[in-house]
């Protein structure tokens, strides 16, 4: 049995928000082809993309 917590509209947007910030400081004053060849950093970036529920 799977148990659901009842979250808020602002905890979902505060994630969204906490996800921006994550992918910026991630992705800031990296090129592109050193991103790219960090699997550890592509993945923790799209992780941030996928929705939370």
């Amino acid at each position: 049995m799977r148990l659901f917590i009842h979250r808020t509209e602002l905890q979902y947007l505060d994630d969204i928000f906490e996800a921006i910030q994550n992918i910026e400081e991630d992705t800031k004053d990296i090129p592109y082809n050193e991103f790219y060849a960090d699997r550890r950093r592509k993945d923790a970036v799209i992780r941030n993309f996928e929705i939370n529920y």
